[in-house]
């Protein structure tokens, strides 16, 4: 279940990832999800606000720094993941 708390300090997030303008070079396509019941699965991310309830923290940096490309998508049959990654299953 994908429940996104954004940090800003690096050294406190699980996964370090880079938002791309081009969803082409995306290993993930997410959707932004308006409530935490709707967030699962890898491609529906809710961002809380609460650092407890949050499956991963995330930092969002530099595509040089980052782990993981996200492209955020309007629509969810659009949203998936777009390459074999090592951190598919995980979010």
């Amino acid at each position: 279940m994908a429940r996104v708390f954004q940090t800003y300090n690096i050294n406190e997030a699980n996964i370090i990832a880079h938002i791309t303008p081009v969803k082409g070079k995306a290993d993930l396509c997410a959707m932004l999800m308006p409530s935490r019941g709707m967030a699962y699965g890898d491609e529906r991310w809710y961002v809380t606000k609460n650092r407890g309830e949050a499956s991963k923290i995330v930092y969002f940096g530099s595509q040089g720094q980052a782990s993981l490309k996200v492209y955020f998508v309007k629509s969810l049959g659009d949203a998936g993941w777009q390459t074999q990654h090592r951190l598919k299953g995980m979010l």
